[in-house]
């Protein structure tokens, strides 16, 4: 009965954290958030089918279908592994009620076993995305699938998730026992973790390039794996999908094995793990009078050390400032193709000026979309958990919290704004006129999208979580946010490149943006210090 307790309550918080399902959210909630993630999953299924169409138009051909199924199953578990380590990191091991379950009458088993399965459902979406389209893309290639081959690809999804659970959980037990001996473990993490992402992205970007090297190399690769006995666990995955039974027993057997052992592991260090002893930084006492600071700053830096202190907060809302960085950087390395196309479109007889006023506009909604990435308002408050207990008996008005959590966005986002801004303006040759609207568009939407995360978050807010990544990557609030900002410029960069280009030039388009979101942007500010938001506050 308590490990069903455990589970039900574990799952059911999982689910919530997903659907976007709140006190305040209402019932239509759920279903916005289905609609979101079903078109998600539809959009990365097509990116799978586009890779295993690469793969099938020349590896079909050649008898060779296990080892088309093989290289899939190996995408799916590569993906499932990397995606998942550090989540398996925060769901098992760094989970705000450890103290609170470890004092209670349950067994080491029920804690981590209702943890092990959210993370084995999240696996069997990572397996199942890329194998469920690159069966239909065969189905579509060859003409037929055998029903032995579709009941065994189905189930190889359930045993690359037990293969993909185990191999993250063990690697989330190593990044959990390694960041309680950092001093400065978000940074630390963060830097790995963005390490992780340049590879990936890397890989990504060149994917038709290795995957045309290794479509070359298939007959030899075929034949290598068939020969060599260390590599028959892949054999029997890639056969297993063809149909072939008793190579699907080997397999299932292999990745329970491998589940069971690690399984075990974890289940004897999780107590060891999870009150390991933090590493604390070591200083000097310092003598002399303390420096007053005033709320406001007070404020600021709360929301500062917040920041720096979780690595899942930097990463999933302050990656646009490495995105727009990167961006410029770029945009200065390929300067000299940039001239190119503008030749180009000069010889096609297309006017510089008309050149430049699209390129306005689609520069303005690449910056806006950047700086929409950068998200630290939106989870703001709801990050404050049952901390926000504190700041509402403090002395602090609540517009105060409210103008800290969107002044510290701020001042992240416009450094990197600003630099993308230049180096654009720059790089396109833009004259004066063109590179100011640039500047202050980016400007004014900046603290507009700051002060509307706060005011999302204060009606659709999150307090009740068991680790921060809840509130960061799956609260209704931020998905709103994220989801608003990436079509809001495009939208209007739509309206204006197919209705209004005829009316006006593209700097007078942006000034009356920036009427419209400094309207906005105030009539939100006033809001927020309004009575009302006062009481919403004190009732959270």
């Amino acid at each position: 009965m308590r490990i069903k307790a455990l589970l039900k309550k574990n799952l059911l918080a999982f689910l919530t954290s997903i659907s976007g399902k709140n006190k305040k959210g209402g019932k239509g909630m759920p279903i916005f958030m289905a609609f979101i993630w079903f078109l998600v999953i539809v959009s990365v299924g097509f990116a799978f089918a586009g890779m295993a169409h690469a793969l099938s138009s020349v590896v079909l051909p050649l008898g060779l279908d296990w080892l088309y199924y093989t290289m899939i199953c190996i995408v799916a578990l590569a993906i499932g592994i990397i995606f998942n380590a550090f989540l398996a990191s925060s769901m098992i091991y760094n989970t705000k009620d450890n103290d609170l379950l470890l004092s209670m009458p349950l067994t080491a088993n029920e804690i981590v076993f209702s943890r092990v399965c959210p993370l084995f459902l999240l696996s069997l979406l990572y397996s199942a995305l890329p194998i469920i389209p690159a069966m239909i893309v065969k189905r579509i290639e060859a003409g037929r699938l055998k029903a032995a081959e579709i009941v065994l690809s189905i189930l190889i999804i359930f045993c690359l998730a037990l293969i993909t659970t185990a191999l993250s959980s063990l690697l989330g037990k190593l990044i959990a026992s390694i960041s309680k001996k950092l001093k400065n473990k978000s940074v630390v993490t963060t830097f790995v973790i963005l390490l992780f992402l340049g590879i990936y992205y890397y890989v990504y970007f060149n994917i038709n390039t290795y995957l045309s090297k290794l479509v070359e190399a298939s007959i030899m690769l075929g034949e290598k794996i068939e020969e060599n006995w260390y590599f028959a666990p892949i054999r029997f995955m890639g056969h297993a999908c063809t149909g072939d039974v008793l190579s699907f027993l080997f397999f299932f057997l292999l990745s329970a094995v491998i589940f069971g052992a690690v399984y075990a592991f974890i289940l004897a260090s999780f107590r060891k793990t999870v009150t390991a002893t933090e590493a604390v930084a070591s200083g000097k006492a310092k003598n002399g009078e303390m420096k007053k600071k005033s709320v406001d700053a007070a404020l600021l830096k709360k929301e500062a050390k917040r920041f720096v202190g979780s690595s899942a907060y930097m990463l999933n809302c302050g990656l646009g400032i490495i995105m727009g960085l990167a961006a410029s950087v770029i945009l200065i390395i390929k300067a000299k193709d940039v001239g190119n196309i503008y030749s180009t479109l000069l010889a096609m007889g297309i006017g510089l000026s008309q050149i430049n006023e699209y390129v306005l506009i689609v520069a303005e909604a690449v910056v806006c979309l950047i700086a929409a990435t950068i998200d630290t308002a939106a989870p703001s408050i709801s990050l404050e958990g049952e901390n926000i207990s504190i700041l509402k008996t403090a002395p602090i008005k609540a517009k105060s919290v409210f103008k800290a959590k969107y002044v510290f966005e701020i001042l992240l986002t416009l450094p990197c704004v600003a630099v993308m801004s230049t180096v654009i303006s720059a790089v396109m040759s833009f004259d004066a006129l063109s590179a100011f609207s640039l500047v202050l568009t980016a400007v004014i939407y900046t603290v507009f999208h700051s002060v509307n995360g706060v005011s999302l978050n204060l009606l659709l807010p999150k307090m009740e979580w068991s680790n921060e990544a809840e509130p960061i990557k799956a609260s209704t609030s931020v998905m709103v946010s994220l989801l608003g900002g990436m079509i809001f410029f495009p939208l209007f960069a739509a309206l204006y490149v197919f209705v209004l280009k005829a009316c006006m030039p593209a700097y007078l388009f942006l000034l009356l943006c920036d009427i419209l979101l400094a309207a906005a942007t105030f009539a939100e500010i006033k809001w927020l210090g309004s009575a009302k938001c006062e009481k919403m506050f004190k009732e959270l």
